[in-house]
């Protein structure tokens, strides 16, 4: 049996335009056979936050805490985002770093950090950036904006690309390539309308 709490609240964009949030959610789980769920401690407690919030809607911190069995672990995540307001590419995670922590146990962090092309769309990703583990992959578009080429580069490995070509209209993805030249296709036969 579950409970949970919801706090809102209200952020003011600019002081001209107003939008409510969860702030706050707080969620119990009880032992479905006990007699009376509110005089017995919960099994799970987790408690979500946000905050930071931009003008744009954006959350810029989420703090997540599990207790449960006399043990409190906790997660944080801290996002930071890009908002082109010439060319209204909004809301563009630029960089991500993500904390678990718990009782007895030395704190993990991992960092991601993304780029984006003229369009808005998603030019590369890098995981652990300016380390010797980093792991970036890029990829290419069409003009219709479908993604045609996956790249994936690192210190100590090979570079390898996965594509996909697609119809001359754009709508149908006709020839699959990956990293080591295998490749499938697709024959389109158009569809008879019979009157």
């Amino acid at each position: 049996m579950n409970e949970q709490i919801n706090t809102y609240r209200d952020k003011s964009h600019y002081n001209k335009v107003h939008s409510p949030y969860l702030h706050r959610s707080k969620e119990r789980s009880y032992d479905f056979n006990a007699s009376d769920a509110s005089s017995n401690s919960p099994l799970i407690t987790v408690v979500t936050s946000q905050s930071n919030i931009d003008n744009y809607g954006n959350v810029g911190t989420i703090r997540i805490s599990t207790t449960g069995n006399n043990k409190i672990f906790s997660k944080v995540t801290k996002n930071t985002y890009s908002n082109d307001t010439t060319n209204w590419h909004l809301g563009r995670l630029s960089k991500a770093k993500v904390t678990h922590n718990a009782a007895n146990t030395p704190s993990i962090t991992r960092t991601s950090s993304f780029t984006y092309n003229s369009d808005g769309l998603l030019k590369s990703e890098t995981i652990a950036p300016n380390t010797n583990k980093s792991l970036t992959t890029t990829y290419e578009y069409d003009s219709f904006g479908n993604k045609t080429k996956s790249t994936i580069t690192g210190s100590g490995i090979v570079s390898r690309s996965t594509s996909v070509e697609y119809s001359t209209d754009g709508k149908f993805p006709v020839k699959t390539s990956n990293a080591l030249g295998h490749s499938e296709t697709k024959t389109l036969i158009p569809k008879q309308v019979m009157f």
